[in-house]
């Protein structure tokens, strides 16, 4: 992990290997005699929080803001990882799009009723290129399973056939079909 600790007088870099442990490289020797003790106390508490463990006792929740969705791979990775750890999902911006609806999976994912919601199928990562028919059937299950009920059955029967282009569904439709509210 890199993280990235500016100042009025300089940069300083601190990379984080694993949980806990790191090592600081300054980008300039006077950086550490310009900042002295109040980098170190930064540099630490920065290393503190990102070191402690996340667990569903924490009730860690991460805000959503106008995400257009990305890699499908990425995606599911992300949402094991949050599943794992217990995060909880507000979906909060103006739009989740593509590979951001996947976050419905969650179990204490909540949505917006104004939150615009943009489905469609597998495509490949060249717009307008289709996937062959064994890899769209493929992709087209892993995305169905981070939808809950009825969502997976309609994506299946009907939203994963549009790969250019969205289905678009509204916040308060999802909150229609048993997905979460979140509080105002």
């Amino acid at each position: 992990m890199l993280l990235i600790v500016s100042g009025k007088l300089g940069v300083g870099v601190v990379f984080v290997q694993g949980a806990g442990s790191a090592f600081v490289d300054l980008i300039t020797s006077s950086f550490w005699s310009r900042f002295g003790r109040s980098i170190l106390v930064a540099v630490v508490t920065c290393l503190w929080a990102i070191s402690m463990p996340v667990n569903s006792a924490t009730n860690k929740t991460i805000i959503v803001h106008d995400d257009r969705g990305g890699g499908v791979v990425e995606r599911a990775r992300l949402i094991q990882t949050y599943q794992t750890d217990g995060i909880r999902i507000e979906i909060r911006g103006n739009y989740c799009l593509s590979a951001c609806t996947m976050y419905l999976s969650l179990r204490e994912t909540c949505v917006l009723p104004k939150t615009k919601f943009g489905f469609h199928g597998p495509s490949s990562r060249l717009y307008g290129i289709s996937l062959s028919p064994d890899s769209f059937e493929h992709w087209s299950q892993v995305m169905a399973r981070h939808y809950p009920e009825p969502l997976r059955t309609w994506f299946i029967d009907e939203g994963r056939y549009r790969t250019v282009g969205f289905y678009e569904f509204s916040g308060r439709d999802l909150i229609n079909m048993g997905i979460s509210r979140c509080k105002v």
